[in-house]
């Protein structure tokens, strides 16, 4: 049977839609007692409704920002570069995934290198040239003479989480496909959301770093710097 025409009052219940079927998602997912508001089936156009929810899912696949696996080994390489310009040596590259937070899981990647502190913060500069949420933890320096220290760098970026949709309790009333794509939705804008986020506190940690190293990589003396 051929569906009826979007109305504007259909329409204006799409957003309503994927809110009421996000909180039933953060219910599956997290444990949350949230209860979302009755819909109505009859006041919706599932085929219209359906292919709004597919467009924004298709757009929300690639996440901005989100270091995948296969983003790992261009990653290091990249920082490596970015060593080597400072006329660092890289010791030690290692990869360590750490605890779920929310919709993300930090990534850690772990840098030790040798060199002339004095290049450090030029190092430190480069980091930054790299397009993604990333956030400098530790930079640690054992001093070996004056003019030769062996460093400590720890960095986070982030990656999204799995999440199962299947875990997801059905939607009275409501089309048990449209309900799963809904959902599917508003989990994916709140992984983009939260690596939206740690993009933003880029600058705040690239401040930090610029204003604390230089003490660190001319005082002559080992020390360690952690993010506040």
């Amino acid at each position: 049977m051929a569906s009826e025409p979007t109305t504007p009052r259909t329409s204006a219940l799409l957003p309503l839609l994927v809110i009421n079927v996000g909180a039933v998602c953060v219910l599956g997912v997290t444990g949350l007692a949230l209860q979302p508001r009755p819909i109505d089936p009859s006041t919706l156009d599932l085929v219209h409704a359906e292919e709004v929810l597919d467009i924004e899912r298709t757009r929300l696949e690639d996440y901005r920002g989100d270091l995948r696996d296969a983003r790992r080994s261009s990653t290091a390489g990249f920082l490596s570069l970015q060593a080597q310009a400072a006329e660092l040596t890289v010791l030690e590259l290692e990869w360590e995934e750490l605890p779920r937070e929310g919709p993300l899981v930090p990534v850690l990647l772990l840098l030790r290198f040798s060199g002339d502190p004095l290049n450090v913060p030029i190092l430190a500069h480069g980091l930054y040239n790299l397009n993604l949420p990333l956030e400098v933890r530790l930079l640690e320096l054992t001093f070996v003479g004056e003019d030769f220290v062996l460093g400590r760098l720890e960095l986070c970026f982030w990656r999204a989480a799995e999440f199962e949709l299947e875990r997801l309790p059905a939607v009275e009333g409501l089309d048990e496909e449209l309900a799963r794509l809904a959902a599917e939705v508003s989990v994916r804008e709140s992984v983009q959301a939260a690596l939206d986020q740690h993009l933003a506190n880029r600058a705040e940690n690239r401040r930090w770093l610029t204003w604390s190293l230089p003490a660190l990589a001319l005082g002559g003396q080992d020390g360690v710097l952690e993010k506040p």
